[in-house]
């Protein structure tokens, strides 16, 4: 089942950097969200639509969570049931369709070449060569013997750009089969979302008046109209529990999530609203997926791209036995620090989830032979999104 979800207004998603009154006065905002916090509003949207169905209906969320039927589908506090997200992308409406976006491949970089009006801007693949190649000594790990060159190469007129960009399946389909992307296939920044820093104070809520060293900045993330985030979700045979055969359990069809219809949600920090699609129902939907190629490729020698954040107990290496086959290389970007907060029912405290370092959005794992990924490749978060991959081919 594909969900579309489009904010109604601007959104915030916290970092795990510490926003205490009257201590730190900056509070910034994450883009995308991680999957923690996406898994979080669909499972409670879930789990409202599904008490609404119940009859009588339930409308209070503690007497929703203690239902053994509504606990299996979706967990609770403490798991998550047969809930699982497999896919989990940016979104742009365009004529009643749904189109993904993706976190352009890390090995996919923008040179300038040539001078003055002659200038050109140009993306360029990396491609695995090996150190010896070209007289070069590095300190990479044990085993890893091969560093990234230009597939071509140009003479640029300036320093290399990491492409911040977002791609859409057209563009992603011809890096998988090592070619280069168009222009045209690629979403920026600043056309998918603004920031909106807003400047606020602390009150006294006994005198109603100002208070001392309160005074604070928050950064909003605004979505612009048409973009949002299309999850794909699905319920695993039995509930989740951190094995291969648990992971690679046959998922079910949606009839046990039909009671799923279009509607509202909250989302982030302050439960901003944003609207709920369900799209391809079979009683007619208000939107439609758009069409995509093939976004598997499959060949000699083969590269892992990640479309969603992944840990690793050994930092950016994944665990063998997973993989089976040895890593030539990677590009990997910055690493992703991921937390979250765990809510205590009942008042409004809680406490910070553990934090992670993940593998980013966008990073790729070059293979010298085919491989099959038929899970996601991560050591935690698996069930909801974390470490989704396609496969791509190289030459």
């Amino acid at each position: 089942m594909r969900i579309y979800i489009e904010p109604g207004e601007s959104l915030m998603f916290r970092t795990g950097r510490p926003f205490q009154a009257g201590e730190d006065g900056f509070a910034e905002s994450l883009f995308p969200p991680t999957p923690e916090t996406i898994q979080g509003a669909l499972r409670a949207a879930i789990a409202t639509q599904w008490g609404l169905h119940q009859r009588p209906p339930l409308h209070n969320v503690s007497q929703i969570f203690r239902q053994r039927e509504l606990l299996s589908l979706i967990g609770d506090r403490h798991s998550y049931g047969r809930f699982r997200i497999t896919g989990l992308t940016l979104g742009r409406r365009r004529d009643g369709t749904i189109e993904r976006l993706f976190p352009v491949p890390a090995h996919i970089i923008k040179v300038s070449v040539g001078e003055g009006k002659q200038r050109e801007e140009r993306f360029l693949s990396m491609h695995p060569l090996a150190a010896s190649d070209k007289n070069v000594l590095t300190n990479t790990p044990e085993g890893i013997a091969h560093l990234l060159y230009p597939k071509e190469e140009v003479k640029m007129s300036q320093k290399a750009a990491v492409l911040s960009d977002w791609m859409t399946p057209r563009g992603l389909h011809a890096v998988l089969h090592d070619d280069l992307p168009s222009k045209e296939d690629l979403v920026s920044r600043e056309n998918i979302y603004t920031s909106e820093p807003r400047l606020g104070i602390g009150i006294e809520n006994s005198s109603k008046t100002t208070k001392e060293g309160h005074l604070y900045q928050a950064h909003f993330v605004r979505m612009s109209e048409g973009y949002g985030f299309v999850i794909d979700i699905a319920l695993g045979s039995t509930e989740s529990s951190n094995t291969d055969l648990s992971r690679a359990n046959e998922l079910q069809t949606e009839e046990e999530l039909s009671f799923l219809q279009d509607g509202w949600l909250t989302i982030g920090g302050e439960q901003r609203s944003a609207r709920l699609f369900v799209l391809d129902r079979k009683d007619g939907a208000a939107l439609q997926r758009g069409q995509e190629p093939e976004l598997h490729a499959s060949g000699e020698k083969q590269f892992l791209y990640f479309a969603t954040p992944a840990f690793f107990q050994r930092g950016w290496l994944p665990p063998t036995e997973q993989l089976r086959a040895p890593i030539v290389t990677a590009a990997i970007n910055k690493y992703q620090t991921i937390g979250g907060w765990a809510l205590e029912p009942g008042h409004a405290g809680g406490s910070p989830k553990t934090t992670h370092r993940c593998v980013p959005a966008g990073s790729i794992y070059f293979f010298d032979t085919s491989i099959q990924v038929s899970q996601p490749l991560t050591e935690h978060g698996w069930q909801i999104g974390y470490g989704l991959t396609y496969t791509g081919v190289w030459r």
